[in-house]
């Protein structure tokens, strides 16, 4: 369970400043999502990612949030993406501040992103974002659109990655009722 001490964040201003607190018998749910994360993004060469990089990775997952209302799981599933990618707290500050600037547009962020396996996990990340409330609304499927263009993944890869990520998201709503159906069992 996930316990709120403020109101549900409608903006991306009020997500970077939500406290979130969470009750200690999730820790350990908590614990294997974060190592399917590590794993997901563990680097075999051992080189970290270039935080800048980082940066316009999170500023663009806090504008898919933003698309319909952040919700809390939205805004779990950012926190956790941010921290499992190494991103500091102030990077993290830093990506909300630049999401909210829509001077500087999606398509430039994304053209920041150099490296095309992070590049094919940012899509991956922001179809789990979208689905994270169990809704993918019309505005988010053209915003996935847009952006799997702008990071130039062909449509049929494209398809592809968002029926992966889809199975995903439910797979861990299920795997996630396991765990604590064990914790409490």
């Amino acid at each position: 369970m996930v316990y709120v001490t403020v109101a549900r964040p409608r903006t991306a201003r009020d997500f970077c400043r939500a406290n979130l607190r969470y009750k200690s018998a999730d820790m350990s749910s908590q614990r294997i999502r974060q190592a399917v994360l590590q794993r997901d993004y563990a680097r075999l060469d051992g080189v970290g990612l270039d935080p800048e990089q980082l940066t316009r990775y999170v500023a663009v997952l806090v504008r898919v949030a933003a698309l319909d209302d952040i919700t809390v799981q939205e805004h779990v599933l950012v926190e956790r993406i941010a921290a499992v990618l190494g991103l500091t707290e102030e990077g993290l500050a830093r990506a909300f501040l630049i999401a909210e600037d829509y001077k500087v547009t999606t398509e430039t962020l994304l053209a920041g992103l150099r490296d095309k396996g992070l590049r094919v996990c940012l899509l991956r990340d922001a179809y789990r974002l979208a689905a994270a409330d169990l809704e993918v609304t019309a505005k988010e499927v053209d915003a996935l659109g847009r952006i799997a263009s702008a990071l130039t993944i062909p449509p049929e890869v494209a398809s592809e990655i968002r029926t992966i990520a889809l199975q995903e998201s439910a797979l861990n709503r299920e795997f996630s009722k396991i765990v604590r159906a064990a914790e409490n069992g």
